[in-house]
C-alpha cells in the first residue's frame, strides 16, 4: 500500500469518527434538553469521547502527511486537531460531573472544554484554508461551523452558570447541531479531489 494513501486513509478515518461522535453528542444533547432524558448526558459524554478519538487519529494522519510533504500552515491544522481532542476530553469529564449531580462544576468545565474545542477548530480552519484548494476551503468551512457550534455551547454553559436556563439550553441545542453539521461538511470535503 502506498504510504501517502495509508496516511490519507488515517486522516479520513479520523474525520469520519469525529463526525460520528459529533452527531451522537448532538443527539444526546437533544434527548437531554428537549425530552428531559437523563440518558442524553451519557450519549453526549460518549459522543465527545468518540470525537476526541477522531481528532487524535486525524492529528496523527495530518502529522504523517506533513512529514512526507512539509507545508507550514499544516502545523496550525495539526495543533487544531490536538486542541479539539483536549476540548472533547474535557467535555466528556465535565459531563460526568453533571451526571453525578455536580452541575456547577460540570458547566464550568464544559464551558472551558467547548472553548478549547472552538479554538482548535479555528486553528484547523486557518490551516486548511491556506491550501487554496476547493477541498481545503470546504474542510475549512466545516471547521468554522465546528468553531461556531463550540463557541455557542461554551456560551450556553456560561449562561447556565448565570441562571439563564432558557438561553443556555437554546445555545447548547443550537451549538451541538451546528457543530455536527460542520463535522459532516468536513466529511464531504474529503470526497473532493483537487
Amino acid at each position: 500500500m502506498d504510504r501517502e494513501y495509508s496516511e490519507e486513509l488515517l486522516l479520513e478515518m479520523g474525520t469520519y469518527i469525529l463526525a460520528l461522535g459529533s452527531v451522537i453528542a448532538a443527539i444526546g444533547q437533544t434527548k437531554n434538553l428537549i425530552y428531559k432524558d437523563e440518558n442524553g448526558k451519557i450519549l453526549f459524554a460518549q459522543g465527545n469521547v468518540i470525537e476526541a478519538v477522531g481528532n487524535v487519529i486525524e492529528a496523527i494522519g495530518r502529522t504523517k502527511l506533513y512529514e512526507m510533504e512539509p507545508f507550514e500552515p499544516e502545523l496550525a491544522t495539526i495543533t487544531g486537531c490536538w486542541l479539539q481532542a483536549t476540548g472533547n476530553t474535557t467535555n466528556a469529564v465535565a459531563t460526568q460531573f453533571e451526571i453525578e449531580g455536580e452541575e456547577q462544576v460540570g458547566n464550568q468545565f464544559n464551558a472551558v472544554g467547548s472553548g478549547v474545542q472552538a479554538l482548535g477548530a479555528t486553528f484547523e480552519a486557518a490551516g486548511l484554508s491556506a491550501r487554496g484548494t476547493k477541498r481545503g476551503r470546504v474542510e475549512s468551512n466545516g471547521n468554522v461551523l465546528i468553531a461556531i457550534g463550540s463557541y455557542l455551547e461554551s456560551s450556553g454553559h456560561l449562561s447556565l452558570l448565570n441562571d439563564q436556563k432558557g438561553v443556555g439550553n437554546a445555545l447548547l441545542f443550537t451549538g451541538s447541531w451546528v457543530l455536527a453539521i460542520g463535522a459532516l461538511l468536513t466529511v464531504y470535503g474529503l470526497q473532493i479531489k483537487d
